[in-house]
């Protein structure tokens, strides 16, 4: 993009004119507002995204959703509807989805309910910034590798049901991450389809975590083989989440190194293992396997095409 002059305006005033495909693509005109933000010696400029927007809405029948009408309802939301009229004929229906709307959707509240209806909206003008909840969701995966950790080697099992909480925060941290993506794009980068992966892996690892702690809840048994290789898995995690904040080809390579030295162990403990080890070492090799595979798409977000 080309220079452009600085215009005096009054006496303490100055103007810089915008683009105008910029303006055409934002739906910008004369009169318009738009947000200016300084950061470290630049200006942000975007569109102001809020309550401004025409509030999109969607109506649904759930009966014939079957088994996938928490999952469709979060697809919904993710993509940015604000309200969603959710119909029905079943008894009892609403009450779970409603539970589950409550457990993972941040910002949505219920503003109409009748016997076979219920119409959930957003409600916050702003949520939480993207970056506030990313370092959030970081912060939380780490947490429950290590607080799990701890308690399996400690053998205190009932602590687990604690740590569980942990991944249903990650679960609204992540969902409102890739809502925000849809509806706003990203200030930290434009190239929103690997952010939105990276994101998505993210809830992914959490997921593996949880079952990490469901299954030693129930079983109750200590693996003594792995729990070392448990440990370097979740300090994997923690390499990987500062080479995201502070990257560095020779962070990812260690990552790469790493990722080779656990599957390779647990592979060959796998063979020799039985009950809770070969659980946990199963575990261990998909928890690695995805942590290696955000890698590639953090790549792209360090590329630089302007």
């Amino acid at each position: 993009m080309p220079f452009r002059k600085i215009i005096g305006f009054g006496k303490s005033s100055f103007v810089v004119s915008l683009p105008k495909p910029w303006l055409e693509k934002n739906n910008l005109a004369k009169g318009c507002s738009i947000k200016i933000e300084e950061e470290n010696g630049a200006l942000k400029i975007w569109p102001e995204t809020t309550s401004e927007k025409a509030i999109s809405k969607v109506s649904v029948d759930i009966d014939s959703l079957g088994p996938f009408v928490v999952r469709y309802i979060h697809a919904l939301y993710k993509t940015g509807i604000d309200e969603i009229t959710l119909n029905t004929n079943g008894p009892g229906l609403l009450q779970n989805v409603q539970k589950a709307l409550r457990n993972q959707v941040i910002g949505f509240e219920i503003i109409e309910q009748k016997q076979n209806k219920c119409v959930i909206r957003n409600v916050s003008v702003e949520l939480e910034g993207f970056s506030q909840m990313l370092r959030r969701t970081f912060f939380l995966i780490s947490s429950m590798g290590d607080e799990s950790y701890t308690a399996i080697k400690e053998g205190e099992f009932d602590r687990l049901s604690d740590i569980l909480i942990m991944e249903d925060a990650t679960n609204r941290f992540t969902m409102s991450c890739r809502r925000i993506l849809n509806r706003h794009g990203s200030k930290e980068t434009k190239y929103v389809g690997p952010l939105y992966y990276l994101v998505e892996e993210l809830e992914n690892i959490g997921d593996e975590y949880k079952y990490v702690c469901q299954y030693f809840i129930k079983h109750k048994k200590i693996p003594q083989k792995s729990l070392e290789l448990y440990q370097a898995t979740n300090k994997l995690f923690k390499i990987y989440s500062e080479l995201f904040y502070k990257f560095s080809f020779n962070e990812a390579a260690k990552i790469s190194e790493e990722r080779k030295r656990i599957v390779d162990l647990a592979t060959d403990l796998i063979d020799k293992s039985k009950g809770a080890d070969t659980y946990m070492l199963h575990q261990i090799i998909i928890i690695t396997q995805k942590i290696f595979n955000q890698v590639g798409p953090l790549f792209s977000l360090q590329i630089d095409h302007s």
